[in-house]
């Protein structure tokens, strides 16, 4: 394989890895932002789904969580979980009548997320980034 090729894929890999670190670390800061609630899950269920494809029935289950916090007096309900997929279990975790922290958006309280998970894989992609990049600009001097 020559050099430029390898180049090329080096920064295109670099760039993809460390994207996708930075996108996740600026979510950490944006909702780091945020002031915090109490909120209470007020319904939490599966919904199954049955779509007709042409092998026969598929399902599909979705979670469906609904939850209400208090800003200033006032009382807002939302269903945005986080900055995540969410899986099934999560109806176990989220309990209906369950107490939840909720983080808010000062600016726009009616904006809200449960929960925000720290993904130690986009940091990973991040650092991976990183070090390809400087593997790029080794190899380019060379």
């Amino acid at each position: 394989m020559s050099k430029r090729i390898v180049l090329a894929l080096l920064l295109i890999l670099s760039s993809v890895f460390l994207t996708i670190g930075l996108v996740h670390i600026g979510t950490l800061l944006f909702y780091g932002t945020w002031k915090e609630a109490q909120g209470k899950v007020i319904e939490s269920r599966v919904v199954t789904r049955i779509v007709q494809m042409p092998s026969g029935k598929s399902y599909f289950y979705d979670n469906y969580f609904l939850y209400q916090y208090q800003v200033e007096n006032k009382f807002y309900t939302s269903r945005k979980l986080g900055n995540f997929t969410y899986t099934i279990l999560d109806t176990v975790t989220y309990k209906l009548g369950s107490i939840v922290p909720v983080k808010y958006n000062p600016l726009r309280p009616s904006s809200s997320i449960i929960e925000v998970r720290k993904e130690p894989g986009s940091i990973i992609f991040g650092v991976l980034g990183i070090i390809l990049l400087i593997t790029y600009f080794i190899l380019k001097r060379k």
